[in-house]
């Protein structure tokens, strides 16, 4: 992955990207943005977003997704970073009240199945 000087977190403008994903994508990228996280494709696949970061210039710098999502399909995930390039992924929130010995073990579960997935 190429060095990103800008990214922006896709969240930050969720309600455009729900509205319109590739329009946003081109807008954020029109306005200097060099790379993204995405958290959503907003039913798009991940072949028709990447065709829009290649037109854009955009680079998928990371991904963000509850624990839950990771741990039920940390395949398609995989999957997803191989068609789009990103290669970190990062639990989106936790609540603190519930940091506890069981949830540090689903986090450490979840990593060491993200690692075997590259």
């Amino acid at each position: 992955m190429p060095d990103i000087s800008l990214g922006l977190m896709l969240y930050t403008v969720r309600d455009e990207c729900a509205r319109d994903f590739p329009a946003t994508l081109r807008e954020v990228a029109a306005i200097g943005f060099e790379g993204v996280e995405l958290f959503d494709l907003h039913g798009r696949n991940a072949a028709e977003i990447a065709r829009v970061l290649e037109e854009t210039g955009l680079v998928a710098c990371g991904r963000h997704a509850s624990l839950d999502s990771i741990e039920s399909g940390l395949g398609e995930l995989a999957a997803e970073a191989d068609e789009l390039g990103w290669r970190r992924l990062v639990v989106s929130w936790v609540d603190p009240a519930r940091l506890d010995a069981a949830l540090v073990g689903r986090l450490e579960a979840a990593a060491g199945e993200a690692a075997r997935h590259g």
